[in-house]
């Protein structure tokens, strides 16, 4: 009993409140991150239990379209934990630009749900990240990636 209110307590000490992500610039999302890529979402497969208390994971298997930094991969194997309001969620079909890191053998997205940008008419919603416009086009990404912003 005492061990699981330990471990209780750490768990809410030690993870940002539901739905709370940190913010973070471009540059800080991409130094986080060890892959940043362009990707569709080619299937989504059931995962092991999560950190969540009784939540599943799932894995994206994410066919990788471009390279914005980092080696690519024809294909990567994405974690995540559908539900949740820090986590990334994926669509089969939808392509998404990724920054991702490898983390005890598998890919998650880095901070949360900003990892998974949302690809609409070649651009992204980059409000949730600090200093960006509401909308970034990949081109515009692209080069500030390269230049490291």
């Amino acid at each position: 009993m005492l061990r699981a209110l330990i471990l209780l307590l750490c768990a809410v000490f030690a993870t940002p409140a539901l739905g709370k992500l940190p913010k973070v610039t471009l540059a800080e999302l991409a130094a986080k991150s060890h892959l940043v890529c362009v990707g569709e979402v080619v299937t989504i497969e059931p995962g092991a239990m999560s950190p969540y208390d009784g939540m599943p994971s799932r894995r994206a298997l994410i066919r990788l379209v471009k390279s914005l930094k980092g080696s690519l991969p024809q294909e990567v194997k994405v974690v995540f934990v559908p539900r949740v309001s820090e986590e990334a969620s994926f669509v089969v079909g939808q392509r998404y630009v990724l920054f991702l890191k490898w983390s005890n053998g598998d890919f998650r997205t880095s901070v949360g749900s900003l990892g998974a940008r949302e690809i609409v008419d070649d651009s992204i919603d980059s409000s949730a990240i600090t200093g960006e416009p509401a909308r970034l086009s990949i081109a515009d990404l692209e080069r500030k990636l390269a230049r490291g912003q």
